[in-house]
């Protein structure tokens, strides 16, 4: 998804905004907010949260954040 997002930064095509996926079993959320991807899913009892953060020709960092599940 940023692989995609970063040419459309280059070329002036489409942008993916939303993807979800399962890995290992696991339901994972992508939201694309222009600058950054947000990835989200649920593992024992939390919900992580990453911000995933690109420009046109690279990721330039990442920020993670882990919360208890509301019961």
């Amino acid at each position: 998804m940023i692989r995609q997002n970063q040419m459309a930064l280059r070329c002036g095509t489409s942008r993916m905004d939303e993807k979800n996926v399962s890995i290992d079993g696991i339901s994972v959320s992508f939201h694309d907010h222009k600058t950054y991807v947000e990835c989200t899913y649920a593992k024992a009892n939390r919900i992580v949260t990453m911000k995933i953060y690109y420009d046109d020709q690279a990721i330039i960092s990442m920020d993670i954040d882990s919360v208890l599940k509301k019961r």
